[in-house]
């Protein structure tokens, strides 16, 4: 070997370090037959590359010559290396875990262990991806160019897309409610964001679907994850898909219709969740009947944005009906009658009648107590609604005991800054205030005063009114 050809070779790359990487790679792996850094540059050059002094006059051609190189001998090494990689170039350049790519069962979509172990061998020999812990990743800039010979390839990327598609929601986790699965969703988010990116409707009705339904499932970890902003966004672009694929008054439509207006009413968008909800109930009285499950979920729904807007009589008439129906058509302690009898309770309590609410709130929070266990969300949610009606009633003991376990729980659970936690910090504040003010003091100081500096575009409708809460204390 010349002793200037290496320095040779770092001259024509320009010196750019992923392209010499690259380059060290494949030489390295290409050396039993003959290939060295003298005839490394020979080729690159007949291809087109030029021999620089000094900077780079263009990067992506750089790298986009050696990579064209290395993927050409990944792909005499082990051709279904090649599919891997355009599987990582239709979702981000993040780490994405292995787990993923390892297939379930004959008829999964992703590569036996040893498929798997030898693709992501071939690809590391060649420097194209990277171990990160149990992940790998690609570097942006090979992603990019990966990208962009999908592009060119209609139904090569069609297949690449379909099939991350099918990998991810195999792998997303099936309860975005419970915070255990939060990790684990929140490491597939960016991907899934990616193929959002790329159109939900480009790949065929069967790929769409099933694209557009984890979209669906992604929208709603960041929903319960307190990210709303995020939440909304998946959101809305389900529901077009939806509406598209499948037209205004499918099931699945009116699903994710339900569900994007959830999420406005927590952003403080009253209105525009009434119009949806309204439109969604009356086309599932239409479809399924009165007493259908959905028909009754999404009175449910459209009750809870009538009491936020200070419709009380409105929002009571409806949860009596779904609350009657739950009771006859599931019983008494079914999740949907438990839902139905903890919203009833928060509008009879609204409405000055806190005994009543209160043992409609005790026949709840025990049933969730045996029934889901003590740190479930949805006890956490009614034990947290018993403690302010206890709080309206003067039992400020009992209240305490109560907004205590919540607060520990979610702070554990979901984090010091999640809405439900800071809603759960104020409460007991407020319980405080009247019994133990030193307590309450620091509660108000490592809870709660964070909100005065977070940024306004960021918080739901809980968080701005405790906002204002919030400053009203300081300020007094």
């Amino acid at each position: 070997m010349t002793p200037s050809a290496p320095g040779e070779l770092a001259d024509a790359l320009g010196g750019l370090a992923l392209a010499l990487e690259q380059a060290a790679a494949f030489i390295a792996q290409s050396r039993p037959v003959g290939i060295t850094f003298r005839s490394y540059l020979a080729e690159l050059q007949r291809r087109g590359l030029a021999v620089f002094t000094g900077r780079v006059a263009d990067y992506d051609l750089v790298v986009a010559t050696v990579w064209d190189r290395s993927l050409e001998a990944v792909a005499d090494r082990c051709p279904h290396a090649v599919e891997l990689l355009e599987v990582l170039g239709a979702v981000a350049p993040a780490p994405l875990p292995v787990s993923v790519l390892r297939a379930a069962g004959d008829a999964d979509a992703g590569w036996s262990p040893f498929a798997l172990a030898e693709a992501l061998a071939a690809l590391g020999a060649y420097s194209l991806v990277d171990a990160a812990g149990d992940a790998v990743v690609m570097h942006r800039l090979v992603h990019r160019h990966i990208g962009e010979s999908l592009a060119t390839d209609p139904p090569r990327q069609a297949q690449a897309r379909s099939r991350a598609a099918a990998l991810l929601t195999a792998a997303f986790p099936s309860d975005s409610r419970l915070p255990e699965s939060w990790p684990a969703a929140t490491a597939l988010l960016p991907h899934v964001t990616a193929l959002v990116a790329g159109g939900l409707i480009d790949t065929g009705l069967t790929d769409a679907r099933v694209t557009v339904n984890l979209t669906s499932q992604a929208g709603a970890s960041l929903y319960w994850q307190g990210d709303l902003v995020g939440a909304r966004t998946l959101q809305d672009e389900v529901l077009t898909a939806e509406r598209d694929l499948l037209g205004p008054r499918h099931p699945d439509t009116l699903r994710s219709a339900n569900n994007l207006a959830e999420t406005m009413r927590a952003q403080g968008d009253l209105v525009g969740a009434r119009t949806l909800q309204d439109e969604v109930l009356t086309a599932y009285r239409e479809l399924l009947g009165p007493r259908h499950p959905d028909t009754l979920r999404s009175a449910n729904n459209l009750a809870e944005t009538m009491r936020a807007q200070g419709d009380l009589v409105g929002a009571r008439t409806l949860q009596d009906e779904v609350h009657t129906a739950h009771r006859e058509l599931l019983g008494p302690r079914h999740p949907d009658t438990l839902t139905s009898a903890g919203n009833l309770a928060l509008t009879m309590q609204a409405q000055g009648d806190p005994v009543g609410a209160r043992t409609l709130q005790d026949e709840v929070h025990t049933a969730r107590r045996e029934l889901l266990g003590p740190r479930h969300p949805d006890t956490l949610t009614s034990a947290g609604n018993l403690a302010l009606t206890m709080q309206a009633q003067g039992d400020l003991v009992g209240a305490r005991t109560l907004q205590d376990e919540v607060l520990t729980a979610r702070r554990e659970l979901l984090g010091p800054r999640h809405p439900a936690t800071s809603v759960s910090a104020w409460n007991l504040y407020t319980t405080l205030r009247r019994s133990d003010r030193a307590t309450a003091r620091t509660i108000f100081a490592e809870e709660l005063r964070w909100l005065l500096d977070a940024n306004l575009k960021e918080l739901g409708a809980d968080l701005l009114l405790l906002r204002q809460y919030v400053s009203e204390e300081v300020a007094s």
